[in-house]
Parts: structure tokens; sequence; C-alpha cells
């Protein structure tokens, strides 16, 4: 299976000595919608596109600046589990008004903390057509992931308009 990651290799924790792009220390300081802040995760997309477009909702592409960009392959081993559609809709239903990420945040936490899977299939909000998937680095051993290609990407220039 191949996945991608997109980070920004600006940001504090990314500029450690010992920095790892896949141990989820992101989500030590930042909270997205499946993870609470605290919660180690990696959001992964299937295509390099989908990454840039899930980064592109939470940043103006004026300030994407460079970013680095990891193609991934996983061992056709690797434990995976699914959130349907159905399971997504019910989280967002069930969340307290105006908290809808906090029924996906417990879910994600808890997926986690359970060690269900080494990945966790969910849909994308902002292209529902698609899926992303989110990496328990806990459980993850170097034999399951091998990073097979490294990039530095910048957006076009017609998207920082």
């Amino acid at each position: 299976m191949r996945l991608w990651r997109l980070f920004d290799h600006q940001t504090p924790w990314a500029r450690q000595p010992n920095f790892d792009p896949l141990d989820g220390s992101g989500g030590l300081f930042t909270a997205s919608r499946w993870n609470p802040v605290g919660t180690r995760m990696v959001y992964l997309a299937p295509s390099a596109s989908l990454c840039v477009l899930e980064t592109l909702v939470h940043v103006n592409p004026t300030e994407f600046g460079e970013r680095t960009l990891l193609e991934l392959e996983f061992s056709e081993d690797v434990t995976l589990e699914k959130v349907s559609p159905e399971q997504f809709i019910a989280l967002l239903r069930d969340a307290p008004p105006g908290q809808l990420e906090e029924g996906t945040q417990a879910y994600g936490a808890r997926w986690v903390r359970e060690g269900r899977s080494i990945l966790l299939q969910v849909p994308s909000v902002v292209l529902p057509l698609e899926h992303n998937v989110l990496l328990n680095p806990e459980l993850l051993s170097s034999s399951e992931i091998k990073i097979v290609r490294r990039e530095i990407v910048n957006l076009d220039a017609r998207l920082r308009r």
C-alpha cells in the first residue's frame, strides 16, 4: 500500500535534531479532526494531491510555503481498520452542538489508545469521494514501512493568488 504524508518542516517540533515525521509528535501540540491535543497520530492520504488539498483547508495558500512530501510504502500485512461514511456521519451527529470534532477526536484517541490497528481509513471531509488514512505511530515497526521518496514542494504561483 502506498500513502503520502505532507508536513511543514519549519514547525518547532519538526526542527528538533531527532525529528521523525512518522512519530506523530505534531499531535502532542495540535488537535485535528481525529485527534485531541496530546494524542500522537499521523495523517496520510492515498495521493500527493489530496495531501495538499487537505492542508489547504487549514492554511492560507499564501502561507503554504515550502513543505516536505513523503511517499510511503507499507507492507502488505499492515493492519487497517475502516470508518464507514455512515459511522462518520453518526460521529458528527452525536457530537455536542457546535463541537463536531469532539466525536471524531474521541474516536481517534480511543483507536490509538486501544491499539486496534496500525492504520485507520477515514472519509475525507474536504473531498467526500476520497479517504484519508491515519497512522498509529505507537504500533508501527520499521519493517512495516519504507520511505520511498522525499520531496520539497511549493504551491504553483496561480494557487497563491
